[in-house]
């Protein structure tokens, strides 16, 4: 069996959302030939938009840019986002 796959990625950074579009085809011998075509759409959120939503129920300790937790975040290099948050005593 042999698998080609492809991947388009579009960004509108005035909705700010990232449109995928993945396309996989899964071909076998005898020629039986499988096409699978994914679409995914995301809303890309500031940090400060989810320190806003999170409150007043939670306090954001900290915002890493990787999942190494050794990296702080910085919107214009880190790939990911990842926020430490404390839910605030009631």
């Amino acid at each position: 069996m042999t698998i080609e796959s492809s991947m388009t990625r579009r960004y509108n950074s005035k909705t700010r959302f990232r449109n995928d579009e993945y396309n996989t085809i899964l071909k076998r011998k005898g020629n039986k030939t499988i096409s699978i075509k994914e679409k995914e759409e995301l809303r890309m959120w500031s940090a400060h938009e989810i320190k806003t939503l999170l409150q007043p129920d939670f306090k954001v300790l900290k915002v890493y840019g990787d999942y190494d937790l050794d990296t702080k975040y910085n919107p214009r290099i880190s790939k990911r986002k990842i926020i430490v948050a404390k839910k605030v005593s009631a």
